[in-house]
């Protein structure tokens, strides 16, 4: 008997496999770019970002599209910027919030 295919997530929930791409996409961007704000240990670094991707194309624009909300602490991201932790350990750190 042949082994059994498992699962492709991307096809089962194509919507929440793109979400989760865009919510690591925008983790990095955080890391890789955030050295020229000299965040103090006590700041934070937030990026918000909202879906729209469910709303009809003639609706207002509120709606009940999801709202992301991913902060890392300056100490966080200053460790990370100094070789100090590893970028897995800075994402773990990363507050994420979804609304």
């Amino acid at each position: 008997m042949p082994p059994r295919p498992t699962a492709d997530p991307i096809l089962d929930k194509p919507q929440e496999a793109y979400r989760l791409e865009v919510r690591h996409a925008l983790m990095d961007v955080m890391l890789d770019h955030s050295r020229s704000l000299n965040l103090l240990a006590d700041e934070w670094l937030t990026v918000a970002a909202r879906s729209h991707d469910e709303r009809p194309r003639l609706a207002p624009m509120d709606n009940e599209g999801q709202t992301v909300v991913i902060r890392v602490r300056g100490a966080d991201l200053n460790a990370y910027l100094g070789g100090q932790i590893s970028r897995e350990d800075a994402r773990r750190r990363m507050d994420v919030r979804v609304f």
